[in-house]
């Protein structure tokens, strides 16, 4: 694990509910390859609060089912949780 990821992961445990630390962290894990771990703490808090910070976490968990790609299974999943939250 690097040590910005660690660092940041530090960060995000002791206040997760700290949104700016928690998209820092989560970006961080989608540029390491890890996006199942940062769709997991984003899909966190938007099942609490779909337009949670203005919509900056939807937004970034948006952009990550597009880096994954279309073909892409979690993406596909992560993509059906999130329509679930609207029904």
């Amino acid at each position: 694990m690097s040590s910005e990821i660690s660092q940041l992961q530090e960060e995000f445990d002791k206040d997760p509910d700290n949104i700016p630390k928690m998209l820092s962290f989560a970006m961080a894990l989608h540029q390491a390859r890890r996006s199942h771990e940062a769709l997991v703490i984003l899909f966190a808090h938007l099942s609490k609060d779909v337009d949670v910070e203005n919509g900056e976490v939807k937004g970034l968990y948006l952009q990550i089912l597009t880096g994954l790609g279309q073909g892409s299974a979690l993406a596909n999943e992560y993509r059906r949780k999130l329509y679930d939250l609207y029904d």
